[in-house]
């Protein structure tokens, strides 16, 4: 299973269709995207809810700004069977009139703002806008 392409099709499908609110599987993979999107002001929040006492899901507050949702557009940018990293000199190029980079590093899940601050590269996932 994709855990990040199924992740973005839900958050996507869910702020085209003006929801307040998408559950989606937990994974500790999906927390650390969504701890970035909530810093990066993309999403209201989230929250862990346990359902029958072994099943696990993750809730997710969406964030609109006038009735717009605040996720215009994701980009996937590594694949399961494509990966692309980036050094962190290579961060500054990277951008391409998006917003906020996803990066995989060995710190977690962290935006290209923070890798850059942490000085650190990784696995370049998605480009937001």
């Amino acid at each position: 299973m994709d855990t990040l392409g199924y992740l973005f099709s839900i958050l996507m499908n869910g702020q085209r269709a003006k929801l307040p609110f998408v559950n989606v599987p937990y994974s500790r993979f999906s927390l650390g995207i969504l701890r970035v999107l909530v810093l990066e002001g993309y999403i209201a929040g989230f929250c862990i809810m346990e359902k029958n006492q072994s099943i696990n899901y993750i809730k997710i507050i969406l964030l609109y700004e006038n009735g717009v949702s605040m996720i215009k557009k994701i980009k996937r940018i590594s694949k399961p069977g494509y990966r692309v990293y980036k050094a962190k000199h290579q961060l500054l190029d990277d951008r391409g009139g998006f917003n906020c980079l996803l990066i995989s590093t060995s710190l977690g899940i962290l935006s290209d703002r923070e890798a850059l601050k942490q000085n650190i590269g990784g696995e370049i996932l998605c480009q937001i806008e």
